[in-house]
């Protein structure tokens, strides 16, 4: 499975800034707050950031930079046509070249390479991470792939099928993961030539039936989530608004459901472009909260009987119309 090629090179998704400690979802960044005041944590600033910009590495560029605890996705990403720039999220998938594996159980050094070994691959790096200790060991092994990826079903199937070969974490698998860089002293092996052969590793994935555990990507809200909010949390932001301004964003709003509500396609466009530009207009305004917004845009779809035979999945594509407008909000109206 393992060949050999003078340039391992991929492209991959890598954040600008060194860290020394894991990203917390607790601590605050660097004072930031989200549109009600509450602390936006590391986690989620660096979430959002991630895959803006990407990068050519070898293996031994890309283990400098694990060193640096800079933060990486082995994915990446088209631009978004509203946000106008790479946005780490499944559905933009454009390509990926490296994939990784976590060890998140204690196993050792020797279990792991051992395993793997067996099935024929040879990890470019192996490295610590920033949780491991001597008594519980935690790592990542990292493969580059012997060719580009540009299918999303296919780098699933690989994901998939690696870690459920390697014996590690399957929760670990989505094609929108970030992965943590570590500690100066967390390399425990380094190849820089190596890369794995794309057709072997699908055979591996076909082994262990690796189809049956892949899944979509759909984005759930959930009411205690801050940016989707609730009912309450929309009356608060309302009421924190003097009367003048909350009826300026009311009327705003309302026009641009009507925009969804009379919609018939004679002036242009698709029903999903419709429904995707609109929701996410509403959605990027600091005034609303995604569960709300996702109310109000199926109510409208619903009132629509141009919408009566459409065949797309309305709700889903609201969620990510919604999910993706999160962190671009638009100045305050």
């Amino acid at each position: 499975m393992v060949g050999k090629h003078l340039d391992s090179v991929a492209t991959i998704s890598l954040d600008y800034e060194h860290w020394d400690h894991k990203p917390s979802t607790t601590l605050q960044y660097k004072g930031q707050c989200d549109k009600y005041g509450n602390p936006k944590t590391e986690v989620r600033v660096l979430g959002s950031r991630l895959g803006t910009e990407t990068t050519e590495v070898t293996p031994r560029k890309l283990a400098k930079a694990i060193v640096q605890g800079r933060t990486w996705s082995p994915f990446v990403f088209d631009v978004c046509p509203d946000w106008k720039r790479r946005r780490r999220v499944e559905g933009l998938f454009h390509s990926c070249q490296v994939l990784g594996v976590d060890y998140d159980d204690g196993d050792s050094m020797e279990e792991i390479i051992t395993q793997a070994s067996q099935l024929g691959i040879k990890f470019n790096i192996l490295h610590h991470s920033f949780s491991s200790t001597p008594e519980h060991p935690k790592f990542r092994g990292i493969i580059f792939l012997s060719e580009e990826i540009t299918d999303l079903k296919k780098a699933k199937l690989l994901a998939t099928g690696l870690a459920h070969s390697l014996g590690g974490d399957t929760s670990c698998v989505d094609t929108a993961r970030m992965y943590f860089g570590s500690t100066p002293d967390s390399i425990v092996y380094l190849d820089n030539d190596i890369v794995t052969e794309v057709d072997e590793l699908k055979k591996i994935a076909d082994s262990v039936e690796a189809v049956k555990h892949v899944t979509s990507y759909t984005p759930v809200p959930k009411d205690h989530d801050p940016d989707w909010g609730t009912i309450e949390d929309q009356r608060k932001i309302w009421n924190k608004l003097t009367p003048g301004k909350r009826s300026f964003v009311k009327r705003k709003i309302l026009g641009i459901l009507r925009e969804i509500e009379q919609f018939d396609g004679s002036n242009g466009g698709s029903r999903y472009e419709c429904v995707w530009k609109r929701t996410s207009r509403i959605a990027r305004m600091p005034e609303t909260v995604g569960n709300v917004v996702r109310e109000w845009v199926l109510e409208r779809i619903g009132n629509n009987p141009y919408f009566d035979d459409w065949d797309k999945d309305a709700d889903s594509i609201v969620r990510n119309a919604i999910a993706w407008s999160f962190d671009h909000s638009e100045p305050p109206v």
